[in-house]
């Protein structure tokens, strides 16, 4: 799916809305964890049977998965502190304010600094990932 020119919130909200308008459980992963295995993605989806939402902490205080059973309320991505260590909180504040249900799946790590980039490097996960070992092989 083809993203808007818009902010950050609003790409993770467009693609959320397009899978829910073909009346589908959505998760939504980022593409800065890639040897993030794939049970936890399951897991996202089996619990979106009891909770209206399910988050994916990431390390660094966001969060590296969002998933929905239904549309989510706006104000969950409206003026977001994206990019800082607050985003994780801030979400988990919004959507209980909101009345919904959360899930968390365990903590993992995203690559969005040099900590996180030596984090993949040494990760052994590396050998379901080929393209990203083999990014990582020519950077050196």
């Amino acid at each position: 799916m083809a993203q808007p020119h818009a902010g950050f919130g609003a790409r993770l909200r467009s693609a959320l809305d397009a899978g829910h308008a073909e009346g589908r459980r959505v998760v939504l992963i980022g593409t800065d964890s890639p040897t993030l295995p794939a049970a936890i993605v399951r897991r996202g989806f089996a619990r979106l049977e009891r909770a209206d939402c399910v988050l994916g902490p990431a390390m660094d205080g966001g969060y590296y998965l969002i998933g929905a059973r239904d549309p989510l309320p706006r104000s969950l991505f409206a003026r977001m502190p994206w990019s800082s260590g607050t985003v994780g909180a801030e979400t988990l504040r919004r959507a209980h304010d909101a009345g919904l249900r959360v899930a968390l799946l365990p903590t993992w790590y995203d690559v969005d600094d040099e900590a996180g980039l030596a984090r993949l490097a040494a990760d052994r996960a590396l050998l379901r990932a080929p393209h990203t070992r083999a990014a990582l092989l020519r950077l050196g």
